[in-house]
């Protein structure tokens, strides 16, 4: 599938050949920042050649590699580079910029200080600062007195701090995880200001039914544990969900009552979140696995044994790999 979408990436900005190209998070803040952007191009720049590819850190580098583009404005909205892939995306943005193409990234996760120097001198601009959104820094630095993009970016800064207070970032971090289809939707609807509609409301109300069972399952199963500094936390399996890992782990630590929650994504990837308001800094833990992300919420991926990937083949979602629990040991020794 990861091959299939790269061609037909390949094709499209073969054929339809963008002086402008936006990269960004596949998240509710990406898609914010995407929608700014285009408001950018097309009412201050008057431009209508541009394409928005939708990637993550684990698939930023390969997405770099295969672009074969010259002459492009670049932006890169609301991904930061995982440690481990760090030099793949640096020999990547050399040769976009031997191409010619301008690249400009945006993004508000804590990123090395000695990666962020070198990238400095290789791209167009960087904004790499704390805000509690990307949206809100592509706001800032390309449409601060557009109206449209004002809204915008609240429902950027609600959904990334997992604040949730408008039930249209509910909506829209649930309909994100459903089906791809929402990305392009919802970009196309912010761009011309609609941030509510038929389809998304019935949409949300049929998901946020099958939500609740799946939260309620999970707190029956859950067991409360303890760091040595006294936070509580809970393991949570999400492996197989397609739903919003970081929304059902935020009910779930408020039904529990628990600081944080580590969440099993995958057989071999793991995100760590914090409770709402809590103080709890995380990201220690994602960084040491080659991870990045907030100090509330990060992830990380590890390396499995042939032992335990042959059992979670045998096993199925509910087998935890013993990668899995020493990664909760040092969760419980370091936190």
């Amino acid at each position: 599938m990861l091959k299939l979408r790269k061609i037909i990436t390949k094709l499209a900005i073969y054929l339809r050949k963008p002086r402008i190209l936006i990269i960004t998070h596949r998240d509710t803040d990406g898609v914010a920042c995407a929608s700014i952007l285009i408001r950018y191009i097309k009412h201050k720049l008057h431009e209508d050649k541009f394409m928005t590819i939708f990637s993550g850190p684990t698939s930023l580098p390969k997405i770099l590699e295969s672009l074969k583009i010259k002459n492009a404005r670049i932006f890169i909205c609301d991904i930061s580079p995982n440690i481990s892939e760090e030099e793949k995306i640096l020999r990547a943005i050399l040769r976009l910029k031997s191409g010619g193409n301008n690249i400009e990234w945006i993004d508000h996760h804590e990123w090395r200080r000695e990666f962020k120097d070198k990238i400095s001198s290789e791209v167009s601009k960087i904004i790499v600062d704390k805000a509690p959104s990307t949206s809100r820094l592509i706001f800032q630095e390309y449409m601060h007195d557009d109206e449209v993009s004002l809204k915008i970016m609240k429902f950027g800064d609600d959904a990334d701090t997992l604040s949730d207070n408008f039930k249209e970032t509910i909506a829209y971090r649930i309909l994100l995880f459903t089906n791809s289809k929402w990305r392009k939707y919802l970009m196309n609807k912010f761009v011309q200001g609609i941030f509510w509609d038929k389809e998304i409301e019935e949409t949300f109300k049929k998901h946020l039914l099958k939500i609740d069972l799946i939260i309620q399952k999970i707190i029956d199963k859950s067991k409360i544990l303890e760091t040595k500094s006294g936070k509580k936390f809970t393991i949570i399996n999400l492996r197989g969900i397609n739903y919003p890992k970081s929304w059902i782990a935020g009910k779930v630590a408020e039904k529990l009552n628990v600081d944080f929650t580590v969440v099993i994504r995958k057989m071999n990837a793991i995100s760590l979140y914090c409770r709402k308001n809590s103080k709890v800094n995380l990201l220690p833990i994602a960084l040491h696995y080659g991870g990045g992300g907030h100090a509330f919420a990060c992830g990380f991926r590890i390396k499995l044994s042939f032992k335990s990937l042959i059992l979670s083949l045998i096993l199925g979602k509910e087998y935890i790999p013993e990668e899995i629990w020493k990664v909760v040991e040092k969760v419980k020794n370091e936190i």
